[in-house]
């Protein structure tokens, strides 16, 4: 079997979560260094190919986790090998609704704040990153007292901009109500939503208009991530192949197509909402 055979190049899968393990246990340690040697644990599990190969593969994996530890230290809750965990229960009331559950990655820093805190090994992020960490940090913001400070960091690979935060700047508890509401919304009509939503493609969209290029280039945009190229995949064909069954040839693109409508609403909106929490912007009066 395929499972069976040992790795024969560098690196590991992209979706093996060693260097993450790696991130949190330095964090709970209290280091700020990755082991020069892979842990045992790792090196017996078959995972790294054996000899030079397999060193080579430690080396990526450990710089990789590096760069992560680096970004988490500098975080409040980590400065100087600090590390207080805080879960936090939510109790939340919204309209007719309740939320509740847990948050179990929120840490406490020395001014009593609280940090949600999520770490992707991603180098470039899309809603399917963003849109759980904006609505964790939603749901903590408005179940705790504005006086409590409430942040949400997001560390990822990006080369330059490695680390997205929400908290900094106070926005009206009305406007961050009206956002949880509509998220709520589509994901209780998800059926509905998923003919419209796709979130690379949509993020991608969204995030050419907003970097100032026109509809015609955000169009095409959405149109490469969504079809791919030789080299890389695009979302239609993700496994396990629902969204090609859900967008089919992509007609939601299609300026005349009845979806279409919807996905530029969608998209351009989420996109606002969690520019609006990381830069302070308030809705229009």
């Amino acid at each position: 079997a395929a499972d069976d055979e040992e790795p024969l190049i560098p690196g590991l899968p992209a979706l093996d979560s060693s260097a993450l393990t790696l991130v949190w246990q330095a964090l709970q340690t209290g280091t700020d260094r990755i082991s020069a040697d892979a842990p045992p644990r790792l090196a017996r599990s078959g995972r790294l190919a054996p000899g030079p190969i397999g060193e080579l593969g430690w080396e990526v994996l450990r710089e990789k986790a590096q760069t992560l530890l680096d970004r988490a230290c500098a975080l409040a809750p980590f400065e100087g090998g600090r590390h207080q965990p805080a879960p936090q229960q939510i109790n939340l009331s919204l309209a007719q609704r309740r939320l509740s559950g847990q948050l179990d990655h929120v840490y406490s820093d020395r001014a009593g704040g609280l940090w949600l805190v999520v770490i992707s090994q991603s180098k470039t992020l899309e809603f399917r990153h963003l849109l759980p960490w904006y609505l964790q940090w939603l749901c903590l913001r408005l179940d705790r007292p504005a006086e409590i400070g409430v942040h949400a960091a997001l560390v990822h690979l990006h080369d330059k901009d490695g680390v997205r935060m929400l908290g900094a700047h106070s926005l009206p508890e009305a406007q961050l109500r009206g956002s949880l509401s509509r998220l709520i919304d589509g994901f209780e009509n998800a059926a509905m939503t998923a003919r419209h939503y796709f979130p690379r493609t949509s993020h991608g969209f969204a995030e050419s208009l907003a970097d100032g290029g026109n509809v015609a280039v955000a169009h095409k945009c959405a149109r490469d991530l969504w079809e791919g190229s030789d080299w890389s995949n695009g979302e239609c064909a993700f496994e396990p192949g629902y969204n090609a069954l859900i967008g089919g040839d992509a007609a939601f693109l299609d300026r005349e197509h009845p979806q279409h409508g919807a996905f530029v609403e969608l998209a351009t909106r989420l996109y606002a909402e969690i520019h609006a929490a990381e830069h302070g912007v308030r809705d229009a009066a």
